[in-house]
């Protein structure tokens, strides 16, 4: 961030990296299992966790570097060599600083770290027919489970109801996580597998969200204010309805050596 007297995009608008460390742990168990015969069942379950130990290194160093030039560019209307800063320029200067203190004091350690779940998990089921006139057709079905995920947290001045926060009020803010709803999400499959002579064919109908669940789901948060304070709202898109698809697959059996 810097006090330009001209805007210069190839001078300041920088792609920026800077370091991180995090830790994330958990638990998950899978299970395959055959109850049957014909019959194989797949499950899991997991429940992650994250957090952050330090992060934004270098740009705080940055930060306390700059802070005092920064600050009374604000204080004086004027940029490097005494230039006089536009209302615009101002604006723009002010609303960055107000950005980068939200982003560093917000990033504290033991922070759990945004699209954690609070568990995920899996359970498909296929039965494969082996007599009959349906011999060689298997049908499958199953769902995957996404728990509360969190997307953000809450605005300082959404939670404390003021419109200018203090620090320690910006690093509480970062434990008040915002979560999306759970969801789940079902498929299925129809699939015909059969020998050839040497070869192997098989056709296999996918069917995507079987059920047709259309709720929105969320996957982030930004604040609207259109009158001062207001509330944090979540960003979402819109899933796609049920879909199919068909493939078929053919392929050579080569003999194993003894």
């Amino acid at each position: 961030m810097g006090v330009a007297t001209a805007i210069d995009d190839s001078r300041y608008n920088i792609d920026f990296r800077d370091t991180e460390s995090l830790t994330a742990d958990g638990d998950e168990f899978e299970v395959t299992a055959n109850p049957t015969r014909n019959f194989r069942l797949t499950t899991g379950l997991s429940f992650p966790d994250t957090a952050v130990v330090v992060r934004l290194a270098d740009t705080k160093r940055y930060n306390s570097i700059f802070r005092d030039t920064w600050l009374q560019a604000l204080a004086t209307g004027r940029g490097e060599g005494g230039v006089q800063l536009t209302p615009a320029q101002l604006n723009s200067l002010r609303t960055n600083l107000d950005n980068l203190d939200q982003t560093l004091f917000t990033t504290v350690s033991g922070v759990r770290l945004n699209n954690t779940l609070r568990y995920s998990g899996h359970l498909y089921g296929t039965y494969q027919i082996s007599e009959g006139i349906f011999r060689d057709v298997s049908v499958g079905a199953g769902a995957y489970f996404r728990g509360a995920e969190k997307i953000g947290n809450v605005d300082p001045e959404v939670l404390f109801s003021t419109s200018n926060p203090t620090t320690q009020q910006r690093a509480d803010s970062a434990f008040a996580c915002l979560y999306a709803r759970p969801y789940y999400h079902t498929t299925a499959h129809l699939a015909y597998e059969r020998k050839f002579g040497r070869y192997r064919l098989k056709f296999q109908l996918n069917v995507d969200n079987v059920i047709d669940d259309d709720r929105v789901r969320f996957y982030g948060v930004v604040n609207y204010r259109p009158r001062g304070l207001g509330p944090s709202i979540r960003s979402s898109d819109s899933i796609p309805g049920t879909s199919a698809t068909v493939s078929a697959t053919i392929s050579r059996i080569t003999a194993t050596p003894v």
